[in-house]
């Protein structure tokens, strides 16, 4: 990965929602010679996936979750699941 790779990294970490077009002005490359660098990163195993976070309330949909021991081996309708790696442990 050479410096101009480090950099596209960097802008991309610093505001993922910057368009290529941008990043492209910003480093001084064209927009096509931007893409190739990008998908060269993809190809290389450098981005791993994209995530989008979407704020819940956003649809109305409000959740929280609590965790607590089960000592008596509770099981109702508000519990969700059983951490198997975390014996005692319901949410």
């Amino acid at each position: 990965m050479d410096e101009l790779e480090k950099k596209i990294l960097i802008y991309l970490f610093r505001d993922p929602s910057l368009s290529q077009r941008n990043i492209a002005k910003e480093l001084g490359l064209t927009p096509p010679s931007l893409t190739y660098r990008i998908k060269k990163l993809q190809d290389e195993g450098v981005f791993q996936g994209y995530t989008v976070l979407v704020n819940p309330n956003f649809y109305g949909k409000n959740y929280g979750f609590v965790a607590f021991k089960n000592y008596y081996d509770y099981i109702g309708e508000g519990i969700f699941f059983k951490f198997k790696c975390l014996e005692w442990l319901n949410v």
